[in-house]
Formats: structure tokens, sequence, C-alpha cells
């Protein structure tokens, strides 16, 4: 893993996976100060930059750093027709109000099922992440590639709140998948540095959602076809939306959130995340203070 501009680095040394964090290197501000500054950093650094989109409040809100900021940067779009024509007449939208031309790279999920399932069989690959890498793979081997934020997943133990990190979570898997493609251009986790992990676990409305837990824990919440609701969904459902209507108000377009993958049934069905494997829990306070001492040194933290 290239961690140029990562900050916080992962990975697996004698078979065990890691993750590494560097304390910040200046006092942190909001999360959309903190945006801003890694669009500026990222295109300070190299201009041939492709944001991957997928008109959710996510990748919208690092579209908006770019675009606010006049930073001339493409983006682009994976569109699978009769399964995420809700995101693409969203796009649409984006893409008027931003007088941008994204990229739009067309895939038939179910013409693809063969060969996505072999090579999960023979590389473990999932298969959305499969279709992603190849997603990728249409793209310009030459810019440097942007996967937006993932968010924090957050667990409370024994009276104590952690940060989940694992091999297996959609954003480090998705990551390792793309590392597997031949290209010049890197792979860059928007979130993954020091900075932004610091602005995102102090924010306010993060340590709101701490102390007021207990309100939703226990409480037999679920979704509509009868599941629990996992504590690694909780930053999508109770946290981020909140954020990003704190610092970005009325200037996102806060769309319902969907995927295009939810409506492929081998893969929504099929084989999951072995997110328990590979697992770490980061404590969170411990973390936090790591970050925010702004000494310049690194802390390591090794799956369980």
């Amino acid at each position: 893993m290239d961690n140029t501009f990562l900050g916080i680095n992962f990975g697996f040394e004698e078979n065990k996976f890691f993750v590494e964090y560097t304390s910040c290197s200046r006092p942190v501000n909001n999360i959309r100060t903190e945006f801003d500054q890694r669009a500026r950093d990222l295109f300070s650094y190299n201009k041939n930059l492709i944001l991957g989109i997928s008109s959710g409040l996510d990748s919208q809100a690092v579209m908006h750093s770019f675009c606010s900021q006049g930073l001339d940067i493409k983006y682009a779009f994976l569109y699978m027709p009769g399964y995420n024509d809700f995101e693409f007449n969203n796009l649409k939208i984006l893409a008027k109000k931003y007088s941008i031309e994204p990229i739009i790279i067309e895939m038939h999920p179910n013409e693809m099922q063969s060969s996505l399932m072999q090579e999960y069989e023979t590389t473990g690959v999932l298969p959305s992440h499969a279709m992603q890498a190849k997603f990728l793979e249409m793209l310009p081997t030459d810019y440097d590639i942007i996967q937006g934020i993932h968010g924090p997943d957050f667990l409370f133990s024994k009276n104590n709140w952690y940060l989940l990190e694992t091999a297996n979570s959609i954003e480090i898997s998705r990551l390792r998948a793309f590392q597997q493609v031949e290209r010049t251009g890197k792979i860059i986790g928007w979130e993954r540095t020091a900075e932004i992990t610091a602005s995102l676990l102090t924010d306010d409305v993060v340590t709101s959602f701490m102390f007021s837990y207990s309100y939703i824990s226990g409480h037999d919440l679920i979704y509509k076809n009868g599941t629990e609701i996992p504590i690694i969904d909780y930053w999508d459902l109770y946290i981020k939306p909140f954020i990003y209507g704190k610092y970005w108000k009325d200037e996102l377009e806060y769309f319902p959130k969907r995927t295009g993958f939810e409506s492929l049934d081998w893969i929504e069905n099929g084989p999951r995340h072995d997110y328990r494997k590979n697992l770490i829990k980061v404590p969170y306070q411990k973390l936090v203070d790591h970050l925010t001492a702004i000494n310049g040194e690194t802390l390591k933290f090794y799956e369980n």
C-alpha cells in the first residue's frame, strides 16, 4: 500500500493485520475545513485526479470541496442500467449544479455474474469490489483515483468506546482490491489522514451520539426486512447526516440513501464481508489523545 496520502497505514505483518496512526501535524479544524484543506493538498501535489462518485452525501461532500474552491478535477460514475438509475438521475442534478461532465462507465452486472463469482472463489475479492476494480481498469491509468469517505465504525463495549478497523471493512477491502489493478496513478483514501480522522472523532455530533447512546441501544431497532441494525451502520444512520447538515447546511443535495447493489440479489444475498476476521478494536480515547498530541509519534495496533 502506497501511503503517500493516507497518513494512516495498514497492512499485514506475519499474517496479522495492523493499523498505524501518526499524530496530527497541526491543530485540527472542523471537518468541512479539513475537507477543503485535503482537496487543496491533493490538487497541489497532482492535478490529474479522478473522484469516484455515487451521488450520495459522502462523495458529494468531497466533490463540493473541489468545485467550491475552483479545483478542476475529473469525476467518474459506475452506471448499472436498471439498478442504480436513482443515483444516475441524481448525478445529472449534481452535474448541472457544478457544471461538470462526469465520466460514465456503463456495466451490466448480470452479464458479469459468472466471472465475478469465479473471481471470488479464486481470490476472495467480493463481487461488488471486483466489479468496482473493473470500473477502475476503465479509467485513465495515470490519474490518481480518490475513494471518498466511508466514515468510522464505532463499538461500545464494557462502558468504553472503540474504533473498529478490519482488513475486511468496505473501505479497506475496496482499497486493497483497487491496489491489485496495474496502474501508475495512486489510490487515495480521502479520509485516511490523521487530521480528518481526529476532526471526525472529536466533533460534538460524534461525542453527543456517544453520550446519548443508551437511548438508542437496547431498543430492538431493526430494518424493514426485520434484520437488526448493526453498530457499523450507526455512522450512516445516526451521525453522518447531522455532520453534513451542520457544516454544509443547504449547500448539498440530501438525496435519500440508496445504492444500486441493493437491487442485485446475487450480490446483496451472496458472499458477505467477514468483518470480524482480522478485527482490531482501537480504544477511542487513546486514539484521540494520540492524534491530537501533535508530537510526530506513531501508534500501532494489531488484530487480537
